[in-house]
């Protein structure tokens, strides 16, 4: 089990023993990352930042033998500069640095540390552009899943959210939860794919809750009259007023409707027809309980998400249909085969 970190204590003995090392010449000691947010993990990294004026080699030996000495300094990561250094610094990464640091010794004020709305909205530009470039080289050259690029790529995107919203309002969300308060439907998608990889499953359970506890709120108190003239008699017979899922039609529920075929293109279609099939029973149900509002909103909220979760499946489709070796992707299974078997013997 990994021991827990005091970052306190530690930053504080990091700061002496620096001091000790570096002398007055020591600017700045701080910390980024999720240990400067609250947000760590026992093994997370702790990301340093050290800022020493003049530094050279010599400098930079020194800082790495200090670093051994320090306990759990094999966490230990981050940037290391000099004043002279970050003078030649573009401004959107300079935005970045101040931003993500919190100082622990000395201060940033040998710089201009006052940002403008196109410094953060060059940051967050700039953030993206990296996002796509990381995602589309790891896509076509690397051998990586596919899971753990977009685990890579949803994490950076925190960044460009905080520098975007710096960029529209002059304030920067300290952390993830203060970024979970402040987040469009788009960015909360973001924020929900790092922190949960499963959201889409959970949300999911979660719809199947929603109108399972709307089912159980108008039936519950039904009169054996009205269980006959509703129609539902038949149900109560077999399960009386508990709930049990079935379609409409009385069609039992089965594992038969968790489509899985281990081709990448064959199970994103798959996704999407059942989120259309969903979106398409909701508008059913929605003409027939207009005058009902407490059915009514649950189940137009319920139908808004079929049409995000459809979106973002289209968008997955189109993906990994961009990052295949040969465009006639009904030629062979992308999940499995490595190239097209037309294509093997060329």
């Amino acid at each position: 089990m990994n021991e827990e970190i005091d970052i306190e204590s530690w930053t504080d003995s990091l700061v002496g023993k620096a001091l000790d090392v570096f002398g007055p010449r020591l600017k700045l000691v701080g910390i980024q990352g999720s240990r400067a947010r609250g947000e760590a993990r026992s093994d997370s990294d702790i990301d340093v930042v050290l800022i020493v004026e003049g530094l050279d080699d010599d400098d930079l030996a020194a800082y790495r033998a200090l670093l051994a000495t320090m306990p759990h300094g094999d966490l230990a990561c981050g940037f290391t500069g000099s004043p002279e250094l970050l003078a030649a610094w573009p401004r959107h990464d300079v935005f970045n640095l101040v931003q993500d640091t919190r100082a622990v010794f000395g201060s940033f004020d040998f710089m201009d540390t006052e940002f403008t709305a196109d410094d953060a909205m060059l940051s967050a530009k700039v953030g993206a552009s990296e996002i796509y470039h990381a995602m589309s080289h790891e896509l076509v050259f690397a051998e990586g899943s596919l899971d753990a690029i977009v685990a890579v790529c949803v994490k950076s995107a925190f960044f460009v959210m905080r520098a975007l919203h710096y960029a529209k309002t002059g304030e920067y969300p300290p952390s993830r939860t203060a970024m979970r308060e402040l987040a469009t439907e788009r960015e909360a998608m973001f924020l929900d794919a790092y922190d949960n990889p499963d959201a889409f499953g959970t949300e999911e359970l979660a719809h199947l809750e929603m109108v399972a506890t709307i089912i159980y709120q108008l039936t519950r108190d039904l009169s054996i009259e009205e269980i006959k003239a509703s129609g539902f008699d038949k149900y109560y017979i077999d399960h009386t007023i508990g709930i049990w899922p079935q379609a409409a039609g009385g069609i039992p529920f089965n594992a038969c409707e968790f489509q899985c075929k281990g081709d990448a293109i064959t199970d994103l279609f798959e996704d999407m027809a059942a989120e259309q099939k969903a979106r398409s029973t909701y508008d059913n149900i929605l003409r027939l309980c207009k005058d009902h509002p407490d059915v009514y909103e649950p189940i137009k909220f319920l139908r808004e998400r079929e049409v995000v979760h459809f979106q973002r499946f289209g968008e997955c489709l189109e993906a990994v249909k961009d990052t295949l070796d040969h465009k006639n992707f009904y030629a062979f299974n992308p999940s499995f085969d490595t190239k097209a078997p037309c294509l093997k013997n060329n």
